[in-house]
């Protein structure tokens, strides 16, 4: 009585790995200007937050993840590879394992 249920509203979140070479100034700089251009863009990007001790960048809302990752990969020219996806589905999130794509790479 008188309970209401949640509405999903299909967000996910995806976390996103870079091929981190070194952990420069320069580099981090780079990744970092990136995640904020993409957390700007209209891609449908809730929410960004990057992760320097892993490489990983964390990125939850409605967007397509291989236009995400493309985009991530052509502002920071580095090979970009999705690693995980989770959904929320009825107030849950659960983790699924993709195939790790990597773009950018030769």
């Amino acid at each position: 009585m008188g309970m209401e249920q949640c509405k999903v509203d299909g967000s996910k979140t995806y976390v996103l790995k870079f091929d981190m070479h070194c952990q420069c100034n320069g580099c981090i700089k780079k990744i970092n200007d990136g995640v904020k251009e993409i957390s700007l863009s209209d891609e449908g990007v809730e929410r960004a937050d990057l992760l320097i001790e892993t490489g990983e960048v964390k990125v939850s809302g409605r967007m397509d993840p291989e236009k995400l990752r493309s985009l991530l990969h052509a502002v920071t020219k580095k090979c970009v590879e999705i690693v995980t996806q989770s959904t929320l589905s009825k107030g849950h999130t659960a983790a699924s394992p993709q195939n790790k794509n990597v773009y950018g790479q030769v």
